[in-house]
């Protein structure tokens, strides 16, 4: 025990003189005067709030009546939406209020886009709002499992289980496309006037109207699950550590990790200067530019599933 306390001591003081930070929760939520805050949440409804270097994280608290697979942060308002229809709005990512989404389909992504709150999840479920609070369907003609919506150049899209693409003007009728059948597609946005899909066995999909799509070499096999833009760069996130970066959404080359990560990666987001990606395990990685990666420890074992930055 003497050693353990030695060695964690020394190893405080070292984090002390490199960040001037102090890693307990109390510290972590005063930090949001320095520059926000990364949120990520996951595995059995925990919710992990970090300084603003992405670098030092909460301790677990979990809440089972609150498991989110998607959260994102918009007009002052972080938002997550998750399993049996559950949406709650929260402003500092500690106390949540729950809305009525008359569903009862998990929800796998949540997003905000053209005015309105969109989601979408299993058995075809679409859900819209214009304030976040009172929700409304969209009926498509499919069942399919739904991972992703997005809205870009007058048209909504959405993306899931076996090629489901699916494009509406309106939110009232979807015409199904086939641009990738059979292929499950996790995830969807509308990034630098186009719109890119990522999904199975590195799939890669970019189109400007959302109708008409091109299939782009990723260089990988590997599952992909989620794409932001940042510092000039597209960084896209997938299974067994995948890391992969293009200048123009076209060519793609894997990043070079310090060391190897086998985690799956499922989410990252460019925010405060930064890329903060989370994945299984907790596992936790930065970059300034989307080339050289850090880890860090997330403060748990259990899987994070989507992350966003509070100001």
């Amino acid at each position: 025990m003497k050693n353990s306390a030695l060695k964690f001591s020394v190893g405080c003081l070292t984090l002390l003189i490199s960040s001037c930070a102090w890693f307990t929760n109390s510290s972590i939520m005063s930090n949001k005067a320095q520059g926000g805050h990364y949120i990520a949440v996951g595995d059995n409804g925990i919710v992990k709030i970090s300084d603003s270097d992405g670098i030092f994280w909460t301790s677990d608290k979990a809440n089972e009546s609150n498991v989110f697979n998607s959260i994102t942060f918009v007009n002052d308002k972080i938002i997550a939406a998750g399993v049996d229809g559950k949406i709650a709005f929260s402003v500092n990512g500690t106390d949540w209020h729950s809305v009525q989404s008359d569903s009862k389909s998990w929800l796998y992504d949540i997003n905000y886009a053209n005015q309105k709150y969109l989601a979408a999840g299993m058995s075809g479920t679409i859900l819209f709002s214009d304030d976040s609070i009172n929700w409304q369907k969209s009926y498509i003609p499919t069942k399919e499992w739904l991972n992703s919506i997005s809205y870009g150049n007058g048209i909504y899209v959405v993306v899931g289980a076996n090629g489901t693409i699916a494009s509406s003007d309106n939110l009232s009728s979807w015409q199904m496309e086939s641009a990738a059948v059979g292929k499950w597609l996790s995830y969807v946005r509308f990034i630098n006037n186009q719109f890119i899909i990522v999904g199975a066995k590195g799939s890669i999909y970019t189109s400007i109207d959302g109708k008409q799509w091109v299939v782009q070499n990723s260089t990988s096999n590997n599952w992909l699950y989620g794409i932001c833009f940042g510092a000039g760069r597209y960084v896209v996130v997938g299974e067994k550590g995948t890391i992969l970066t293009s200048t123009d959404a076209h060519n793609w080359q894997a990043a070079k990790l310090d060391s190897p990560v086998l985690n799956n990666l499922r989410s990252v987001v460019y925010a405060g200067g930064k890329f903060v990606v989370v994945g299984t395990q907790g596992i936790v990685l930065t970059s300034t530019d989307g080339l050289s990666w850090k880890t860090h420890n997330s403060n748990t074992t259990r899987s994070l599933y989507s992350v966003t930055f509070k100001p």
